[in-house]
């Protein structure tokens, strides 16, 4: 289930109080074109024209809007990885291989192992520092890159929740759209 983190500074004397920064576990990438006409999407006309400004940048994919109402497929996740030495959030997108999509019945079920077998170079391209990934930071915590205290923790997680009456319609419509995709 996509998770995040809400990093924020508590010391009032701090010029970053009040403010932080979101970490984010693994979030499911689709086409950035379906994304930007799914139903979600569609709803918020600003955030629709930034998608399209990225995919006239040559944006290939976007992350999905959860729930996945549209039943977009999932073609990899993007990771988050917080630099210390930076002080920044560093974005790393993994996809699937064809031979993987062609293997799961389900694009949208992506079975554990396939995350199991993720892995990265924890080196920060900009400073050569070491990335955290997201689990470490919400173990370990974060301190304000301003006043070095540690910072504030709201955790959270996407509203798709495999028990909800909502994910059951959700699965329902999905099947639906895959169904009419097959005739």
């Amino acid at each position: 289930m996509p998770a995040g983190c809400e990093f924020f500074c508590d010391n009032k004397e701090c010029s970053y109080f009040r403010t932080g920064f979101t970490i984010r576990g693994a979030w499911p990438l689709g086409n950035i074109s379906l994304v930007i006409n799914s139903s979600s999407v569609r709803q918020n006309k600003n955030f629709q024209e930034h998608l399209i400004e990225l995919k006239d940048s040559g944006r290939k994919h976007a992350c999905i809007t959860l729930p996945n109402v549209d039943a977009i497929s999932v073609e990899g996740f993007r990771f988050n990885f917080w630099c210390e030495g930076c002080s920044c959030v560093w974005d790393k997108d993994v996809f699937f291989t064809e031979e993987e999509q062609s293997e799961w019945e389900d694009k949208n079920l992506v079975p554990e192992e396939w995350f199991d077998n993720v892995t990265f170079d924890y080196v920060c391209s900009k400073c050569k520092g070491k990335l955290k990934s997201f689990d470490t930071v919400i173990e370990d915590g974060l301190s304000c890159p301003s006043c070095k205290e540690a910072l504030g923790q709201s955790r959270w997680f996407s509203n798709f929740l495999e028990g909800n009456s909502d994910a059951k319609q959700q699965k329902k419509r999905e099947q639906k759209k895959r169904e009419e995709r097959e005739d």
